[in-house]
């Protein structure tokens, strides 16, 4: 109902209605402030818990109301008392609730939680998008194509497919960056609606917003720690140094691949979805190393013989590091490494220039850098 507040405001709620709200509030561990008229209060006086703090009033009256807010995170506006005066309380994320005791099969309505409302409507349009008629028509064009294993065309429409998913991601991208602090856009940030990578600066309006007016919120500590995190590795940031031992046990710093346009790849043997990439990286490998391209393998395996039997087995002839300590690795660690494949391509001077680059994307980018 109000997930993620600590300290709740009730107005109006001095009745039996209101009583079941406060009370199901405190067994649910909120701390709960009661306001209300002091002959509202005194009618339910015996049953108001202990653990509830009273404070009498009007919600006309801006200044006993300001005192009930003090420690507030949230208000909850109870039926009778809609007229509360909002430049008092638009500080604050204000939810009505409209309930009917009298109503046979109960009815409950609740209004005006923005956290919902952004989510919804962040939902709604990347709904749209991939309904559209032109996604629908791309998505039948690709079974098309995959039938016929007309993989160059599959390619071009899966291009086709991202382009549409970016047009939404921008907008959705702007909504975020532009709306006030709330849980709805801490919630859809970390659970990535949109690309992080392509819109970080998204990412670093919000946690700048939650520093400066919620900077005591475990919620808002716990998402700037993550974008602080996400800063270390984010698209046009100098790469961190990596320094593991190599197949020959020698020391080898990432930083001495500087001059060249290099890929750092973590992968590991035992990790599918990375020897399914291998073919292309290799084949891309040959193609531009020539050009100034080189691979920097950074294995997350636990035991050398498997590591190097992978190196052998799929033919990959550039440097390769390991520590051996599969997710405790010092470089996944130090790039925040959650799951593998995991790729970063850097430019000559060792800033980050695009991430998790796969298949023809890859070839793409590195044909881009290279001719232009």
């Amino acid at each position: 109902m109000v997930y993620g507040y600590k300290n709740i405001l009730v107005t109006g709620g001095a009745g039996c209605i209101g009583m079941q709200v406060c009370t199901e509030l405190i067994n649910r561990g909120f701390s709960v402030h009661l306001f209300d008229l002091p002959e509202q209060i005194k009618r339910v006086e015996k049953y108001i818990l202990p653990e509830i703090k009273i404070y009498y009033g009007s919600v006309l009256d801006c200044s006993s109301l300001r005192d009930a807010m003090i420690g507030c995170d949230a208000i909850i506006h109870l039926a009778a008392y809609l007229g509360v005066r909002r430049t008092e309380t638009n500080r604050l994320r204000c939810i009505e609730i409209n309930v009917d005791g009298n109503d046979p099969n109960g009815f409950a309505e609740i209004k005006g939680s923005p956290e919902i409302d952004i989510i919804r409507k962040t939902q709604s349009m990347m709904r749209d998008v991939e309904s559209s008629p032109g996604m629908a028509k791309i998505s039948q064009e690709f079974a098309e194509a995959a039938q016929t294993k007309n993989e160059a065309r599959m390619a071009e429409l899966q291009a086709a497919y991202m382009k549409e998913v970016n047009k939404s991601h921008e907008k959705v991208a702007e909504l975020l960056k532009n709306e006030p602090p709330s849980l709805g856009v801490i919630n859809l940030l970390q659970s990535k609606a949109i690309d992080a990578d392509q819109h970080f600066d998204t990412y670093m309006t919000v946690a700048n917003k939650l520093r400066k007016e919620w900077p005591n919120y475990d919620h808002s500590k716990s998402f700037i720690e993550l974008v602080d995190k996400m800063k270390t590795i984010a698209i046009g940031q100098p790469a961190p140094e990596i320094a593991l031992p190599d197949t020959t046990g020698q020391l080898v710093k990432l930083s001495s691949m500087k001059g060249k346009y290099v890929l750092v790849d973590f992968w590991a043997k035992w990790c599918g979805p990375c020897r399914q990439e291998n073919p292309n990286v290799v084949r891309v490998y040959h193609k531009f190393k020539d050009k100034g391209f080189t691979v920097f393998g950074v294995s997350l395996d636990r035991r050398k013989e498997d590591w190097m039997r992978a190196i052998a087995e799929d033919k990959l002839t550039w440097t390769h590091v390991s520590d051996l300590k599969y997710w405790q690795s010092e470089a996944a660690k130090t790039y925040n490494i959650t799951g593998i494949p995991f790729s970063l391509l850097l430019d000559p001077n060792g800033i980050i220039i695009a991430k998790n680059l796969r298949g023809a994307a890859l070839d793409k980018k590195l044909a881009e850098v290279f001719n232009k």
